[in-house]
């Protein structure tokens, strides 16, 4: 027997790529719904418990989210499996029949919410401190954003009113 080490025997650094190392072998298949606890076994963290101070739980939770973004997408770059929140369970991995509109319905609402607050970030200015320049500069941004707003929303994009 060999007391040398290769690179497959160790673990990697962080916890979410030794994760998607051994995602081959760990029975998921489209579909399926993963507990939250597979990952966070996965991710070596101790799962949240009721006795656990604010402060710990959150951190903890820190921890997780920032091992689970960076495995979602690599799961999804390296072996096409997308991952779709099952609210208080887990992770369902979406089928390829559904990936396309369920990615699809999931990122236009991001686009409309971030258009939203476009809107509303340009809407509530304060053009009486502003230049008549930067006025007009103000008005063909909300001019642009409504524009914009069209092409991702079943809304009519509505402008403020110039009072």
């Amino acid at each position: 027997m060999s007391d040398t080490l290769t690179v497959n025997d160790l673990d990697l650094y962080p916890a979410w790529r030794e994760a998607l190392k051994q995602w081959p072998s760990s029975g998921f298949t489209w579909g399926d719904t993963i507990p939250h606890e597979w990952f966070y076994e996965a991710f070596r963290l101790e799962p949240v418990r009721d006795e656990m101070t604010v402060k710990e739980a959150e951190s903890i939770r820190l921890k997780f989210l920032g091992q689970f973004e960076s495995f979602r997408r690599a799961l999804l770059e390296e072996h096409r499996q997308d991952l779709c929140s099952v609210r208080g369970y887990g992770y369902e991995i979406v089928t390829p029949a559904e990936a396309s509109r369920r990615a699809t319905d999931d990122e236009m609402h991001e686009v409309r919410k971030a258009m939203r607050n476009l809107r509303r970030r340009l809407t509530f200015v304060a053009l009486e401190q502003m230049t008549d320049e930067q006025r007009r500069e103000n008005a063909d941004l909300l001019a642009r954003a409504a524009s914009l707003g069209r092409m991702f929303t079943h809304e009519p994009a509505q402008l403020p009113s110039l009072d």
